[in-house]
């Protein structure tokens, strides 16, 4: 095959090691470079020339393959030139079709040997740590310990992660195609009851799946993720597959998201859950003498850590508190902020990434946990911090709203606003050895609503409601 790469921008230059893999092993050639960049053309990279957009149709080749965030924008100009369907590639099924029907299974013994009730497959984005992935990992664990066999797939993941999962006894199969699911795979998924497919950007998986295997669509995003998946030329949500899918969402924000781009289609709420890690002992909380405020999320502009450090710094009882932020800090534009703003203040510490362990060691010294996201419809930290009965400040616009009943079980300010949260913060200092009852009401509040067994019991009835009003249909050609 002969290729033209429309891209060398970032996206290119991050994927250009594995492009030269699968071109060795599939024969490709590239013949030239094309790129909006003027600045560019002319010039040889990698000892390939680049060309003008207009230059293109001069030269013989089978197919341009667009390796850029602006796919849509670029099919468009492809479609100008003169250039149609048949000839343009996207990157991200480029690859998929490479890497089809090669699955590696960890294996996990949990239920090994044992008569298990169904087979579940869980399919996800790539494993870590993070919200949408962790509440991938409470299902498949909740599953498997009401003996169910699950499969939990992903694209990748990372290493330490797969081996406490399997460790865990949880099979983990890493199956680097998806979300494509081809003409291959089909029968391999037809082993199972149940598809649970996890979060939105999986959309592809989700409307295969649902003419394969009864599939429950779960869904956990923020606005921002609807804009980036929908703007890809090649994700569309077919009307017939929605109608067999059934979509849950984590909470109210979360369905309110999906509405907005995908109109109805919400069957209804399904809230994920959380093991429950709270120590036996009570934490001793009188007599504190300085209060300490944790903010724990990846470092990003709508996680809102600016915000935080705002609001603490225009505090005027320092000495009274220490405020931690905890979490991934990139060398982005907000991740450079963010090291400035904390920056020669001895009352901030940010602590980079930790392990899941880690985090729930220094939980025990976290008196109030606060989310000032700008939007987050899956705030497990949240959670974790109503679990281990601690003080929690949420903004309005967490999917943790739909439980907090401000002053009671926890604090809602609004997002954004510094003012608000610094004079909310400000209160609890001076008023802390006497809200201990809101730990306690958000320890119920998570009994009640997000641990293992409510869980297990929601998400065993959600299964056994799609199993039995499931029709399939016929998979289309990939």
């Amino acid at each position: 095959m002969q290729l033209i790469i429309w891209g060398i921008g970032r996206y290119y230059t991050n994927r250009k090691d594995e492009l030269s893999d699968y071109l060795q092993t599939e024969k490709i050639n590239i013949v030239a470079f094309c790129d909006s960049n003027r600045e560019l053309w002319g010039q040889r990279i990698d000892g390939i020339q680049v060309l003008s957009p207009d230059e293109i149709q001069k030269i013989y080749f089978d197919a341009v393959l667009v390796m850029s965030t602006h796919a849509k924008e670029i099919e468009l100009l492809l479609f100008k030139l003169g250039i149609g369907h048949e000839k343009i590639l996207f990157w991200e099924l480029f690859r998929a079709k490479i890497l089809q029907g090669k699955r590696k299974i960890y294996k996990g013994i949990h239920n090994e040997g044992k008569n298990v009730h169904k087979q579940i497959l869980i399919i996800s984005t790539a494993l870590s740590y993070a919200g949408g992935q962790l509440a991938a990992v409470y299902a498949a664990k909740v599953l498997q310990d009401r003996e169910y066999g699950v499969v939990l797939a992903a694209p990748g993941g990372e290493e330490n992660f797969i081996k406490e999962m399997t460790g865990q006894g949880i099979t983990v199969m890493i199956w680097p195609s998806l979300p494509y699911i081809y003409k291959e795979d089909k029968e391999w998924i037809k082993q199972f009851d149940v598809v649970i497919v996890n979060t939105f950007v999986m959309l592809a998986s989700a409307c295969r799946c649902a003419v394969i295997r009864p599939t429950m669509w779960w869904i956990h995003e923020a606005m921002e993720y609807y804009a980036r998946e929908m703007a890809k030329p090649w994700n569309c949500i077919a009307k017939d597959n929605l109608n067999k899918l059934a979509v849950y969402a984590v909470s109210s924000l979360a369905k309110d998201n999906f509405n907005t781009f995908i109109h109805g289609g919400i069957k209804g709420i399904l809230p994920y859950g959380i093991p429950d890690m709270a120590p036996k002992k009570d934490a001793v909380i009188n007599g504190k003498t300085k209060i300490i405020f944790a903010v724990i999320g990846e470092i990003c502009d709508r996680k809102a850590q600016d915000v935080f450090i705002e609001a603490a710094c225009q505090l005027g009882c320092m000495g009274k508190a220490e405020f931690w932020v905890i979490g991934k800090l990139g060398n982005d534009a907000f991740g450079k902020k963010i090291q400035e703003m904390a920056s020669g203040k001895p009352f901030i510490r940010l602590w980079g990434v930790l392990t899941r362990k880690d985090i729930y060691k220094v939980l025990q010294d976290v008196d109030v946990v606060v989310c000032t996201s700008r939007e987050d419809p899956l705030p497990i930290v949240v959670t974790e911090g109503m679990m281990l009965g601690k003080v929690c400040v949420i903004t309005d616009k967490t999917g943790s709203v739909d439980y907090i009943q401000n002053g009671v079980n926890g604090f809602v300010v609004s997002a954004n606003d510094v003012k608000v949260l610094k004079e909310k913060m400000e209160w609890i200092i001076c008023n802390y050895n006497e809200i201990r009852e809101t730990g306690i009401y958000a320890r119920e509040t998570y009994e009640k609503n997000f641990s293992m067994d409510v869980f297990g019991n929601n998400l065993e009835r959600v299964l056994n409601e799609i199993e039995l009003n499931y029709q399939g249909g016929i998979m289309d050609e990939i």
